[in-house]
């Protein structure tokens, strides 16, 4: 229960962090959650969708045949109705729920956002079996009967040029009222995060269940002077990041932290033509098509991964109206 209500308040806490409404993007694979991601591209426009009275997008995997699929000329077997993810807009034009499913839809998990973006609730779904349908679990709010069990202090500090914001929890355990982890996040004047450590309590670590390292870890980073991530590291890894930026892309590079010796490099490519988006990463290209001419919302994202059988997807987003 400890552990459950904390990953929530974290939840809670990188949103309202971000000091923005809850964005889905069109491209997550192999992005990092934060700094890594510096190319963010919205999937939905809030302002188009509140003008077309959006109520929600359908995300629709179709296999590789359905570019050839005609229905007399090219009939297929191939299942078209494989919804990986619904999202439901409220008249604003804002993401107030999602979810996503897996295996052929049997299940789903998801989360509702209040107006702010915050989350709010986790969703579960069961297609078949005692417990189908949508489950909605709302998040425990701090009350004042249990104001004592959960709490969270919050000390602001400047150390030079630099700010402090350390969070300290304090949870309910078996011996009593006590500390439950620290977190602390260092910005520099310019208000970018440089680093973030979170330290649990050894006294109750055990209670906490921190045997996967959620609550305890240490990174740092570094910009350049346009505000680009350009360092990262992972101080409990003896290996650090470096990012390079040009016209048409990023490249970086993963090196040992105690000889500069190079381990492995990324590249990513992108570019922008009548609307829609191409973005290449080492073996992988991605298209994102518009919805149609002169709109910002996309209304197919291809996946083409490159190898001995070379493997592609299509992710259609159908949209439902007011």
């Amino acid at each position: 229960m400890i552990r459950t209500f904390f990953i929530s308040i974290l939840i809670f806490q990188s949103i309202v962090l971000c000091a923005q409404g809850y964005i889905p993007l069109a491209i997550t694979e192999r992005m990092s959650p934060g700094q890594e991601q510096q190319d963010k591209i919205p999937l939905f426009d809030r302002h188009e969708l509140k003008v077309r009275k959006a109520d929600s997008a359908y995300i629709i995997y179709h296999p590789a045949s359905w570019a050839e699929y005609h229905p007399t000329l090219n009939p297929c077997n191939c299942p078209y109705s494989d919804t990986v993810a619904i999202y439901v807009f409220d008249k604003e034009g804002r993401v107030v729920q999602e979810i996503n499913f897996v295996q052929l839809g049997d299940y789903g998990s998801g989360f509702q956002y209040d107006s702010t973006g915050k989350s709010i609730a986790r969703i579960s779904f069961r297609k078949e079996g005692a417990r189908r349908g949508y489950v909605y679990a709302p998040y425990l709010q701090v009350t004042d009967s249990n104001a004592n069990d959960f709490r969270t202090t919050i000390v602001r500090q400047k150390d030079g040029t630099d700010s402090l914001i350390t969070h300290i929890h304090f949870s309910r355990f078996q011996h009593g009222s006590d500390t439950a982890f620290v977190t602390v996040r260092r910005y520099n004047a310019g208000g970018q995060l440089i680093a973030i450590q979170s330290s649990v309590n050894a006294r109750n670590k055990r209670e906490l269940c921190d045997d996967t390292g959620e609550f305890t870890y240490h990174f740092t980073y570094a910009y350049d002077s346009a505000g680009r991530l350009t360092y990262k590291r992972n101080m409990r890894e003896d290996k650090y990041t470096t990012y390079s930026y040009f016209p048409w892309g990023r490249i970086s590079e993963s090196r040992t932290a105690a000889t500069g010796e190079l381990l492995s490099s990324y590249y990513s490519l992108r570019e922008d033509h009548k609307g829609g988006k191409t973005i290449t990463d080492n073996n992988r290209l991605l298209i994102l098509s518009p919805l149609e001419k002169n709109s910002k919302l996309f209304g197919l994202k291809t996946v083409v991964t490159s190898g001995e059988v070379p493997l592609v997807e299509y992710y259609e987003i159908v949209y439902k109206y007011r």
